[in-house]
């Protein structure tokens, strides 16, 4: 079974990689893989593209 999915949030609280909390609102998209065996899920995979929330707080940008 395959999952993807989109966190919503507003960055608050703690800095994230050095950037102060300034109320923010971000989008974390991501993927979610389950391996079910017996009707059990025995494996799971995720992966979050932490890069993308990166981009939205201007910590990072594409070249050119």
């Amino acid at each position: 079974m395959t999952c993807r999915f989109v966190l919503h949030g507003t960055h608050t609280g703690s800095p994230f990689f050095g950037v102060e909390p300034a109320g923010t609102p971000i989008a974390q998209p991501g993927i979610t893989i389950l391996d079910f065996r017996e009707g059990r899920c025995i494996e799971r995979w995720s992966v979050a593209d932490t890069l993308a929330v990166l981009f939205q707080l201007g910590v990072t940008q594409l070249p050119g």
